[in-house]
């Protein structure tokens, strides 16, 4: 993995682990109002600001979700596949090859065209 996309990967999971920690949860106080929660804190989530609608308690879900599964996840399978796709070693040294996508007929060349778009995203 390369050292922009390592810390780019570590940055996200410092500023997820800083924030409120422990899995998170809400609750509806009344029809516009709810409050999100978490080990070591709560804020108000209003669902309607100066009178302007700003989701259904649904959104809170998806909230929720995107915190304690979708992050944490997609950071881990990000993690996994760069490491299966990691600049070849060749006698003590690194190669200019990809581990993962050269064979013995073939060789693909480091980064592989799966790190490239990967770094490409990252950095957008």
């Amino acid at each position: 993995m390369t050292d922009a996309v390592k810390s780019w990967i570590e940055e996200r999971r410092t500023i997820h682990r800083d924030g409120w920690t422990g899995k998170w949860s809400w609750s509806l106080n009344n029809r516009d109002l709810a409050t999100l929660r978490a080990t070591g804190g709560h804020v108000d989530f209003d669902l309607i600001r100066d009178d302007v609608f700003r989701g259904s308690s649904e959104v809170l879900d998806e909230i929720i979700d995107a915190h304690n599964v979708t992050v944490p996840r997609a950071l881990n399978a990000l993690e996994q596949v760069l490491e299966v796709h990691r600049r070849a070693v060749d006698i003590f040294e690194p190669s200019e090859f990809c581990a993962a996508c050269s064979t013995d007929q073939r060789t693909a060349g480091w980064p592989c065209a799966t790190v490239q778009a990967i770094e490409g995203a990252i950095n957008e």
